[in-house]
Parts: C-alpha cells; structure tokens; sequence
C-alpha cells in the first residue's frame, strides 16, 4: 500500500531511509539499483543502509537465475520473512483468536478460545495475556523475536489511548485493553477496531494494495465496515467512522444490541438469518441447530445452493438488504473495492449476484458498476490478519498509512 516511499540522502533521516527501504521490499523485491531508483536516493546511501538491515537479518539476498546460464546472475533483495514476528489477537463474541505473523504478514501460527459473556473484561483479558505469554515462551526457545501484539475489537475503539469505549455485543465499556495486556505481557500493544483492521490489512498486505480507496465491510454476531482512502485508515472524530450497522433504516420496533431500533444491523446478521430460518419450522427447512449457529449458517448456504425454495428466497431477500447497504457505501465514499468479510464472504457465490444487481439500481448514477466486489483476501483469517497488520505497521515498518 505504501503511497509514498521516497527516501533521502541526508544524515538526520537514515531513520526514515532504512523504513522506506523495508517497506518497498515487502512490497516488490528488486536489486540495490532498483531500491535506489525506487527511493530517490543514491546507490551508495541504498547500499550502505542494505548492508546494515541484512547483518541484522531483516533482508536476504537470492541470485536470480540467467537465461541458459549466461551471464552474471541478478542479486535481488527480499525481506527476511521470519527475521522478526508479531502476535495478532481478534477479540470476538465469547470467542478470540490469537495468531503468530511473520514481517511479510504470513500466519505462521493460529489458535481459537472461547469465553463467557458473564466474565468481566479485565478477566478475558488477562486471559488472553496468558496466551500471549505463553507463545512468548514458545517463541523464546524457538529463537524467534516477538516485535508486539495487534489486537482487533469490536464497537468504538480509541487507538490513540488503547480503550475500548463501548462493545455492546461484548457488554464492555471504557475498558483499557493496552494497558491491561501491556502489564500483563510486557510487550508494546496496538488496539484499533477489529474492522477497521481488517481494512488496513487488504490496503497493505491483500489484493487492495494498489487501489485508491477501499472498504471492509464485516458481518457476522454485528455489521461494520472500515476505510482506507488515499492511502489512510479512516477512523472519524469519535473512533466511530465505520459502523454502518447502526443506520437507521426500518421503522419496525425491532431492537438492536445498541438500544435503537430499525438499524441496519437488525436485518443483516448471521443471528437474524439463522432466527427467519428457524420460523420457517423444522420440516420446512431441515437445518440442525443443535451443533452451534456457525454450523447452522454453513448448512443454510448448502441448502441454498441446492435451491431449497423458502432458504432460498431468504438468501435472496438478505442479498438485497445488504446491495441497498453497500450502495449507501458507494454513494458516501465511493471505494474503488468493496472487500466482504465473515458471513457475507461464505456466501459471496449467493450473494454476490443479487447485490451486484441492487447495487447497480441504487448507487448513484453509474457509481455501483464502478465498483469492484470481493471477498476478503484473508478469508476466515481476516481479523487475525488485521490485527497481526496493525502489530507489524506500529511496530515494525511505522507507515504514515494509519491516521485519524
């Protein structure tokens, strides 16, 4: 993603060379020429700063092979992917995920635990601290150098102060979540909401490195989505920039987790659509719900690929509310990508027809046809590769790409 990488031949900002130099890397490999031409600055300042990142084992060299063996072969310049790792955390509904990440954001390690909604936050949180030290141990012996942690959580996140001001979905508020995992690791804690997140990891790491604009849009217990334009992670004046799911557009009573009634998130979750579902009756739709909701949505979109009528004109009804959604996306923002995650990624092979449809009839002018809609990059390992992004931008390649 990086929008500008320009380095520059005065002393005082060799800090500044040796990031942008890191930071093309990761994005395209190229020779010590190249690097120079890329950066802006001499052969001799790229040189010079090459030759102190690969004593520290942050960059590798290869040769690449000639044409029939002919000729000198072309040195080429990499980042040493395992050199240094981060840990990311993805902090769900009763359920979070913690992942090891290696510098080019590859998963090398991922576990899942589940929790009470009962426990109070400071508790799962230590919890998870006790996860995190514990891969810090198997990383110790494993000679691995862990940088810091990236942790994604729902509703208003502050990123500035590490506080999760209001989770409802998780009944949290004004919780102190770096402060709390920074005691109980000692490692340095970047918090951003975990959508958002999931943002900065298509612009920086997935297939949105090149775009100009972008949107992550997340459905699962809640609905959310995260920005990135021109280059920068959009968080809004309050940390709120993001939640579509509590716009207003129903005058039905139904009640959402937040307290208003008729917001968008009252239509478009895995919760609504397993409830419609289950209305229809047991010899209707033939869907098991007591094996847990996540099995129950999968056994949904199976009988919605085999054109079970009632699921499937359901599926079809929630496509639609989520088109007329992301045409309200289009018509604010205007993303040249729409990246789906969660539960709308499962079923993109359904859903994606509909929406395109919708979308085309209600964003402005031609806006919808423009728009490019995919799933995420990262699959079911986005929110983990969110927050293992977040670590590895604070505490490894510090870009300008993240701001209020």
């Amino acid at each position: 993603m990086p929008r500008s990488t320009s380095g520059s031949n005065i002393s005082h900002v060799k800090h500044h060379n040796r990031l942008a130099i890191l930071q093309t890397l990761l994005h395209a490999p190229m020779s010590r020429v190249e690097l120079a031409q890329a950066l802006s600055v001499s052969s001799m300042t790229a040189t010079n700063l090459v030759r102190e990142l690969t004593a520290e084992g942050l960059v590798a060299t290869f040769a690449e092979p000639t044409p029939k063996g002919v000729g000198r072969p072309r040195t080429t310049l990499c980042i040493q992917a395992d050199a240094r790792f981060v840990i990311g955390v993805q902090i769900g509904v009763g359920v979070y995920w913690i992942c090891v990440a290696n510098l080019v954001g590859e998963i090398v390690e991922k576990h899942e635990y589940r929790f009470s909604l009962k426990m109070k936050a400071a508790d799962v949180l230590q919890e998870i601290g006790q996860q995190i030290n514990r891969l810090q141990t198997a990383a110790h012996e494993q000679h691995k150098l862990i940088l810091g942690v990236g942790v994604g959580a729902s509703g208003l996140v502050d990123n500035l102060q590490g506080v999760n001001h209001a989770a409802p979905s998780l009944g949290w508020y004004d919780v102190p979540i770096r402060d709390i995992l920074q005691t109980a690791t000692g490692l340095p804690i970047a918090v951003e909401n975990n959508v958002r997140a999931m943002a900065l990891a298509e612009s920086f790491l997935g297939d949105g490195q090149t775009a100009d604009s972008l949107a992550f849009v997340f459905g699962r217990d809640g609905l959310a989505a995260g920005f990135v334009i021109h280059g920068r992670l959009l968080r809004g004046a309050g940390a709120g920039a993001g939640e579509i799911g509590h716009i207003k557009v129903t005058q039905a009573d139904h009640t959402c987790r937040c307290g208003q009634t008729g917001c968008l998130e009252t239509m478009l979750t895995e919760p609504i659509l397993c409830e419609q579902v289950a209305a229809l009756g047991r010899d209707v739709h033939q869907v098991d719900f007591s094996k847990g909701r996540a099995s129950a949505y999968e056994q949904i979109l199976t009988h919605g690929r085999a054109q079970h009528p009632e699921i499937t004109a359901l599926l079809d009804t929630f496509g639609r509310h989520l088109g007329q959604a992301l045409a309200t996306v289009v018509n604010t923002l205007n993303p040249e990508i729409i990246f789906l995650g969660g539960m709308y990624a499962q079923g993109i092979d359904l859903f994606l027809p509909v929406v395109t449809e919708v979308l085309a009839e209600h964003a402005f002018y031609n806006l919808g046809e423009q728009t490019d809609i995919r799933p995420s990059t990262f699959g079911l390992d986005a929110g983990t590769a969110g927050a293992a992004t977040l670590a590895l931008i604070e505490f490894f390649y510090q870009t300008k790409s993240v701001s209020k």
